[in-house]
């Protein structure tokens, strides 16, 4: 029997990720008064409402994939800004790479078109579709992530760019709010719609076979992660470098039961890591929102300064902007006030999760991918264990 607690790692999500957003938030509004605004660049065109697809009815569980979105990476273009006054520090970015997979995730199961969907920190062996993101751009106004996507044969399902803008009051923006609503939709939810309705369009053109080999490729897969030894012969390669299922074990392998129990440990565990980063977007949404409507707003202002040639300050229009500025710096400082006793204790690491299975005691440590990897290792040795010479 397995047991997780899986509270822990989700209490201590307040002492990581509000406490990094807090320090880059504040330093980021207060900075805006003491450096000039970086340039505002081309303005995407938005993408447009994009309803996501459900389904009407339920889908034959045989035929639901589990999926894995990765943690984002971030484009190298990104990663250099990280100055005073830039426009993305270090700590906004690794909030970002698990904020917006999170986002993704939540589109993808309401959808209903899919079996389990977990946020995971790297690829997993036992998920049947995986899904990797980089962030090329995320300044409050517009979005462009690209998103790849192959099952567990190898198939590739998408490798393509999408692009959304905030356009709402596309006009000179009026004082920086710090209301936040829990309930109100991601203002790029049309970008993961079209990313979800796009996966579905590759899962509906293949026949029910293809999906049943691509689950039963994903079970083998796990079964080599635990022993390569033993399951590599099941599978092989094709020429294109997709895998495919070269022979089954009999349906009454005891081996095969071990290693179903295996997996269904690992879900549990995995199932706690989604948790998590559920746990971590709820507690950075307000932070991550307050920021993104910042940057929004200096990325109209700017675009406002550079089509008019000369700072708007010169010009009849100025006043207001200048208004503006003061109101997002009397913001600063309120939302300084009230996060100031959360910016204490700033880490990197998640509490450890302490793990009981087949009355035996495990603790792991460290980050979210250590912890994942601990856990991933520990398994491996008690099937060795229950496998037996």
């Amino acid at each position: 029997m397995i047991t997780l607690k899986s509270s822990a790692p989700c209490k201590s999500v307040r002492r990581w990720t509000v406490n990094a957003a807090v320090a880059s938030v504040v330093l980021l509004l207060l900075s805006c008064t003491q450096t000039q605004t970086k340039s505002a660049g081309p303005l995407l065109d938005p993408l447009g409402v994009v309803e996501l697809i459900k389904a009407e009815q339920a889908v034959d569980p045989d035929l639901l994939l589990d999926v894995g979105v990765q943690v984002f990476t971030v484009s190298a273009d990104k990663t250099k800004a990280t100055g005073i006054g830039e426009w993305i520090f270090a700590e906004i970015l690794e909030i970002e790479s698990q904020y917006l997979p999170t986002v993704l995730r939540n589109s993808l199961v309401q959808s209903n078109q899919w079996g389990a969907v977990r946020v995971l920190p790297r690829q997993d062996p036992s998920i049947d579709l995986q899904v990797t993101g980089t962030i090329v751009q995320s300044d409050g106004l517009s979005l462009q992530l690209n998103i790849r996507a192959h099952d567990s044969t190898g198939k590739e399902w998408l490798n393509k760019d999408y692009t959304d803008v905030n356009a709402d009051e596309a006009e000179a923006p009026t004082s920086l709010q710090l209301d936040h609503n829990p309930e109100q939709e991601d203002p790029f939810q049309n970008l993961y719609n079209q990313i979800a309705n796009d996966l579905l369009a590759v899962k509906n053109a293949m026949a029910a076979s293809q999906l049943r080999n691509i689950k039963r490729v994903s079970e083998l897969l796990y079964a080599i992660d635990l022993s390569p030894e033993t399951f590599a012969p099941l599978v092989a390669s094709n020429p294109d470098g997709t895998t495919r299922v070269v022979r089954l074990l009999a349906a009454d392998d005891p081996m095969l039961d071990r290693v179903a129990r295996m997996r269904h440990r690992h879900h549990l565990f995995i199932d706690t890591v989604d948790e998590y980063y559920a746990a971590m977007h709820l507690e950075t949404r307000p932070v991550y929102d307050l920021w993104r409507l910042y940057s929004r707003e200096q990325m109209l202002v700017t675009l406002a300064e550079e089509r008019l040639g000369k700072s708007v300050s010169n010009r009849a229009g100025g006043f207001a902007l200048i208004s503006n500025r003061y109101d997002r710096y009397n913001a600063s400082k309120i939302f300084e006030q009230e996060w100031t006793e959360l910016a204490s204790g700033f880490t990197g690491e998640i509490a450890p999760a302490i793990l009981a299975l087949n009355s035996r005691v495990y603790g792991l440590t460290g980050s979210v991918e250590q912890q994942y990897l601990q856990w991933r290792d520990i398994l491996r040795q008690i099937y060795i264990e229950e496998r037996g010479p």
